[in-house]
């Protein structure tokens, strides 16, 4: 599975590098589960622009559950990305 990070530049807000670090820690917890794919700021335009990306952070996943403009819970992270993989 997939799970798209959206972030609107360098160095990433502080908002933002929360997001980061949590994705990070989860993702080590699926390991070869979850695929994280991270787009930052204007090197990553077509991305935003593709997936309709206004506020960061965002978070896809796979292609079907959108976070966007909040850091969300560590649960309901999980509780969203395990959705997805009951589905796969």
């Amino acid at each position: 599975m997939v799970l798209l990070e959206f972030f609107s530049g360098e160095p990433v807000c502080g908002e933002c590098e929360v997001c980061m670090n949590l994705v990070d820690e989860i993702a080590k917890e699926y390991g070869e589960k979850l695929q994280v794919v991270k787009y930052i700021g204007p090197s990553a335009r077509e991305k935003f622009e593709e997936y309709h990306i206004q506020l960061t952070p965002a978070i896809v996943i796979e292609e079907t559950t959108m976070i966007i403009g909040i850091t969300p819970s560590r649960e309901t992270l999980k509780r969203a990305i395990d959705t997805e993989l009951e589905y796969e």
